[in-house]
């Protein structure tokens, strides 16, 4: 063990050989799927380098991220031409179609998926580092190939790595004993994803034990997102706190409530978080392996209980990882997940089937019949895409249960060792 610590991780050969087919995999993908996401946000960054200001499109910080990324690979592409016809842009700002018929289409897709690429590199070496040496082959194994991450990044062209980036480096500050800046790196990453934000109190109450520390990270958790909103509203931006209250994506962890009374309900998300955070707040469990752990039961309660866009759920993978070959259960149980996931993805229709492959053959896969269309031919798909819906959350409590029964396992020894050394001081 101490070996393999003194060698490089990626110059570790048996590490290099599954990273290197991994990246061969998503080599072969990244130029043949589009999705129109992925198009308007490299669209918002040409009309940033353009010099033309884009407002109520989503966060500034992405936004300026692919402007970087863009003014990088403008030398490689028919910069001028390549945004279709401006008669024929939809909601989505440009010319869908028109784009992936363009013949060097391969090439810009490619190249808008490269930043991605370099990013995971560096989440990968970030996830090795916080995995015990011996358990590093399976767990590279596990994220090189998992269809979530594949999907998310290079089919669905997102670029949610780049907050997983984020999120392991705050782990590794909080390993390397650099606390503040954790929680200044988990701050930063709801700026570009604002849901990272409900693991600030996790933090929080596992660092630190007392009241004033935990208020300080806590302060400093929020920090970069309030210095956003109100930064704006000191530039006379006045509309933008409504903006971001009435974000439709704040109200997706409202999504599954019960309905108490004329306009008293229950958000089941807010209510199983909050006992979580008393819980911690109550009784507190310090470490890296804690703080994993119920980050994960965070994110786990998220995805069981909220609604949630499929790219979303590579949030959870890394903290699968940690655990996902501990309980010899789990790794069915996640398949299932995968499964289920893949059907909860159904009611985007042709967006998120045909239309992903339409630069091989804009012609035929625009017409493509979507899964929930075949499905529908036979059964209602609607039903059909809720019971998998149904089963994906219980998959979600099924692992945290999963989890929370391995740490039980672990520190039972150590409880009853405890009350005997109670019980002998007693006498």
């Amino acid at each position: 063990m101490g070996e393999l610590e003194q060698v490089g991780i990626f110059r570790q050969e048996k590490l290099r050989k599954w990273l290197l087919s991994g990246l061969l995999l998503r080599l072969l993908v990244m130029p043949f799927t589009a999705h129109s996401d992925l198009l308007s946000i490299y669209y918002r960054a040409h009309l940033l380098l353009d010099g033309r200001a884009v407002k109520g499109l989503g966060p500034n910080m992405f936004n300026l991220l692919h402007a970087g990324f863009l003014w990088l690979m403008k030398p490689l592409l028919p910069y001028r031409i390549m945004w279709g016809a401006p008669k024929l842009k939809t909601f989505l700002m440009l010319d869908w179609l028109g784009f992936v018929n363009q013949t060097s289409v391969f090439r810009a897709l490619f190249l808008f998926k490269l930043p991605y690429l370099a990013v995971e590199v560096l989440a990968v070496w970030m996830l090795l580092k916080l995995t015990e040496p011996e358990r590093r082959t399976r767990v590279l194994i596990f994220w090189m190939f998992n269809p979530i991450v594949i999907f998310s990044t290079y089919i669905f062209g997102r670029f949610d790595m780049i907050t997983v980036f984020l999120l392991l480096s705050s782990l590794y500050l909080v390993k390397s004993g650099h606390n503040d800046w954790s929680l200044v790196v988990l701050g930063g990453a709801a700026l570009l994803r604002v849901y990272p934000i409900v693991l600030v109190l996790p933090f929080a109450l596992i660092l630190e034990s007392g009241g004033w520390g935990r208020a300080r990270l806590t302060a400093i958790g929020f920090l970069p997102l309030a210095a956003s909103i109100f930064g704006g509203l000191a530039q006379g931006e006045t509309g933008l706190l409504k903006d971001f209250a009435s974000m439709q994506h704040l109200s997706y962890p409202l999504a599954m409530k019960f309905y108490l009374n004329a306009e008293d309900n229950l958000y089941v998300f807010v209510f199983l978080y909050s006992l979580l955070m008393m819980y911690l707040f109550v009784n507190h469990q310090h470490g890296l392996d804690n703080l994993k752990r119920n980050c994960f039961y965070v994110f786990l309660l998220f995805f069981a209980t909220s609604f949630f866009h499929p790219h979303y759920l590579i949030w959870l993978v890394p903290f699968a990882a940690f655990f996902f070959d501990e309980p010899a259960q789990f790794q069915s149980i996640y398949r299932l997940h995968i499964a289920a996931w893949a059907i909860y993805t159904f009611q985007w229709g042709r967006y998120l089937a045909g239309y992903l492959l339409a630069p091989l053959s804009p012609a035929f896969f625009w017409s493509v019949l979507s899964p929930s269309e075949w499905i529908d031919r036979y059964y209602p798909a609607i039903q059909f895409i809720g019971i998998g819906r149904s089963v994906f959350s219980a998959t979600c409590l099924a692992m945290a249960y999963l989890v929370w029964r391995r740490r039980a396992d672990l520190a039972g020894p150590e409880a009853r060792i405890g009350e005997s050394e109670k019980e002998a001081v007693w006498r």
